[in-house]
């Protein structure tokens, strides 16, 4: 925010903070990148991913916040009642600060994978205390997002025409009342180009990619904490319409054991291709999955191979800003024993979203005359 001589620095930072637009177009090569934030749905924990606690099996591709946490509770598909938490958090775009612009976000592909890379942290504890403690370090890269906020052509074009409609005043004479004013106009003019252009698109296409390793502790102890294999797998989505997504999701994962006690009990090595389609608006979406697991089990020179399926459904809640609650409920069939489980599964996921500040938010020129 560009300010004349002599004009206050209290009101200057009073009118900074009541300035939350992101850049225009015009602004591009000034204004920071981490400043621009929509309060959509947060997607789903890498690290939750690798453990199979997401409430929805198939992980949305979507780009996620600069931090967030997840709160699990609920019984898994493998019948287990699970307590979890998960830190997420964009290491690239926090490190990057102010130095990362729109217009180097924009312009390279590089600069917005690092930026867009989200690392997760998780821990998960079985009701019973033989089950010990598990963890995962995800990461998860975005190759494709059409609907990223910070290449949204609309929501630039949509600011532009904001500030130009923004009360005039000259801030060398502004009283309160007025600052207050520009405050007004400035945040309903965000709200109205945020619901309009940006939230509009939380069911965009998008690719994602994610790998995570997995740690186990029958004991709850660190100095126990040994290797559960690992996992990569990918995501895409489609966009059906104004209210639907379609979600394709492949997962690989390998090495998990079967009991950490007992190495005798052997590892497991499972593949799962899974689809979700996903129907509702930016503050509600209810959803169905179905999903195919193809297991190999590994005891010594033993080999058994088993399929099965799972179908569930659920619903995203938001309850408030950057605040969401995701409920999913199913059942697993198929297996060769014929043994089927039920689920139900929720997190709380609260992420942070910055307040972004327009640096051209100056009074226009003969403004307050």
């Amino acid at each position: 925010m560009r300010t004349p001589p002599g004009f206050p620095p209290a009101l200057a930072f009073l009118c900074l903070l009541a300035a939350p637009l992101p850049a225009a177009a015009g602004d591009a090569a000034a204004t920071p990148a981490r400043d621009v934030e929509v309060d959509v749905p947060v997607p789903e924990s890498p690290a939750f991913t690798v453990l199979g606690l997401n409430p929805q099996a198939v992980e949305r591709p979507a780009s996620s916040r600069a931090f967030a946490m997840s709160l699990l509770n609920g019984v898994d598909p493998r019948g287990v009642l699970q307590v979890g938490l998960a830190v997420d958090a964009r290491p690239g775009l926090l490190l990057a600060g102010r130095r990362l612009t729109l217009q180097d976000y924009r312009r390279s592909f590089w600069k917005r994978l690092l930026a867009n890379a989200q690392l997760s942290l998780a821990t998960a504890q079985a009701a019973s205390p033989d089950r010990g403690i598990r963890a995962a370090l995800g990461v998860r890269l975005p190759l494709w997002d059409e609907g990223d906020p910070r290449r949204n052509a609309e929501l630039d074009a949509c600011f532009d025409a904001a500030i130009g409609l923004l009360p005039s005043w000259n801030p060398l004479t502004a009283g309160p009342a007025a600052v207050e004013q520009a405050s007004r106009a400035a945040a309903e003019a965000a709200r109205r180009c945020r619901e309009e252009k940006a939230l509009r698109k939380w069911n965009a296409g998008a690719l994602t990619v994610g790998a995570a390793p997995a740690w186990i502790t029958p004991s709850g102890r660190a100095g126990d904490l040994r290797g559960d294999g690992g996992a990569v797998w990918s995501s895409v989505a489609v966009g059906v319409g104004r209210s639907g997504q379609l979600v394709g999701h492949l997962r690989y994962r390998a090495d998990e054991r079967v009991d950490p006690d007992e190495p005798a009990a052997g590892r497991l090595d499972s593949f799962l291709a899974g689809t979700i389609f996903r129907l509702g608006s930016p503050t509600l979406v209810a959803s169905a999955e179905a999903l195919y697991v193809n297991a190999r089990l590994e005891r010594g020179r033993r080999r058994e191979r088993d399929a099965s399926y799972r179908l569930g459904v659920g619903v995203e809640r938001r309850l408030d800003r950057n605040l969401w609650l995701s409920v999913s409920v199913g059942a697993e069939g198929g297996r060769a024993g014929g043994e089927g489980r039920g689920f139900v599964l929720s997190s709380f996921k609260w992420a942070t979203a910055r307040e972004p500040s327009l640096p051209s938010i100056a009074p226009p020129s003969g403004g307050g005359r």
